[in-house]
């Protein structure tokens, strides 16, 4: 690996920063210095260049971002780091569309595009890209095993947090309730536990996305709960700092499940919804201290979350398909049903990419994956558990995903330098 390569970040789109954040640190756990680039497109003669590495130096450009903020460096080899959950991509634009509505053309720009799973390599390959790569964005280290599982109520005590609670009668009503009912989570907690402590589900969702199907989610844990009273999930919602727990809900899960629930009241206190800030390690804290972690997703490029439980040593209820293919096994989670059905791929991604598949997750499947989770005795729990943390371990952790950083680092370098010396 030669030390003198410099690698530098392009502009990147809010919902890829995090995993941007982490092909840094692998970076820099090599040795390689990086160079954060917000305007790559602005450097485009060898004066420039020289702002950001010396002469010597291989410059490798890592562009982390959505299709329309992509730009190449010029000078430098340049590797497109995508996210992308569906099997086919556009390849053409109409008139007075950007070009960048065109994903074939735009990352027809780049030397190499790094994806997250195998199932992404394949749908880019067939669309006629040659050079690509799985190099998925690292889990961080988590919080250490042999030390006390954290109690949830420890590390989202004072997070405001409410239950689940529409009114669609009266959408005046429904959203004052939720403001009223909005609490610190250990009061809400406390409440829910007096009976004795509940079983915690945990999953982490953006709610406006609707690949994430957190629908399924609560309605199939609303079924599991009449026969499993004593259980709660909690739905940590990721978005802006600055909105309120109420306007996430309302402006999101409600318009969600108003299609499902056109005219009644829907409330159950085994479901919360928490809405703040947390930090990496502190977000890892909480991964830890639930007894599940569940995912409902349609269509995955990488899912991270799922990842971080897996390494957290939280058992994992998911369906296995796109990019969880690569990495669950009936062997390391409790696995969920899902179904592959054709939908449209403009109404389900804003690209004309024609009909794709989606891989459909009901409630019914949901609250028998639950009911499974429930069944298995804890010593099978504890072998999926640590079947789970040996597939992170050398291949999905920092280490792992530096060696395969480093492998392409290595070879790029090699074909530079057999260039220039041509």
């Amino acid at each position: 690996m030669h030390r003198d390569e410099a690698a530098s970040v392009g502009a990147q789109h809010s919902s890829l920063s995090i995993a941007g954040g982490r092909y840094v640190t692998a970076c820099e756990r090599l040795g390689v210095r990086t160079i954060p680039v917000r305007r790559p497109e602005i450097y485009g003669s060898e004066v420039s260049r020289r702002f950001l590495a010396a002469e010597k130096d291989s410059l490798i450009h890592l562009a982390v971002g959505d299709y329309a903020s992509l730009r190449v460096l010029k000078s430098a080899y340049n590797i497109a780091c995508v996210a992308w959950e569906y099997d086919a991509i556009s390849s053409t634009t109409f008139d007075r569309e950007s070009p960048w509505k065109n994903q074939l053309w735009t990352l027809g720009l780049f030397d190499e595009v790094w994806v997250g799973a195998s199932f992404v390599k394949e749908a880019f390959q067939r669309q006629g890209l040659p050079k690509v790569h799985v190099v998925p964005p690292p889990v961080p280290e988590c919080p250490e095993f042999d030390q006390t599982k954290p109690k949830i109520e420890e590390i989202i005590g004072r997070s405001p947090c409410a239950p689940l609670l529409f009114d669609f009668t009266n959408w005046d009503q429904s959203r004052r309730l939720l403001t009223e009912n909005t609490v610190e989570f250990v009061r809400f907690f406390g409440s829910v536990a007096a009976a004795g402590r509940p079983k915690v589900y945990l999953t982490i969702v953006n709610p406006g996305d609707h690949r994430k199907n957190i629908e399924a989610s609560m309605l199939g844990f609303l079924r599991f709960v009449q026969v499993h009273p004593n259980s709660l999930l909690v739905i940590k919602m990721v978005a802006e700092r600055d909105r309120t727990l109420t306007d996430v809900v309302w402006n999101t899960l409600r318009v969600q499940l108003e299609r499902l629930f056109q005219r009644s009241l829907l409330r159950n206190d085994a479901v919360v919804f928490v809405h703040d800030f947390l930090e990496e390690k502190r977000l890892l804290q909480l991964v830890r201290s639930a007894d599940f972690y569940l995912s409902t997703s349609f269509a995955e490029g990488a899912n991270l979350p799922v990842l971080e439980a897996m390494a957290c040593g939280t058992n994992v209820i998911s369906p296995i398909h796109t990019a969880m293919a690569d990495y669950l096994t009936d062997d390391n989670c409790i696995p969920c049903r899902s179904r592959k059905v054709a939908v449209d791929g403009e109404t389900v991604t804003g690209y004309r990419i024609g009909a794709v598949s989606r891989n459909e997750v009901t409630s019914e499947d949901v609250a028998d994956a639950l009911a499974k989770s429930a069944a298995l005795p804890p010593r099978e729990l504890e072998r999926r558990r640590r079947n789970a943390l040996a597939t992170i371990a050398g291949r999905y952790d920092i280490g792992g995903v530096a060696r395969s950083i480093e492998s392409r680092f290595e070879e790029i370098c090699d074909r530079l330098t057999v260039a220039a010396e041509a």
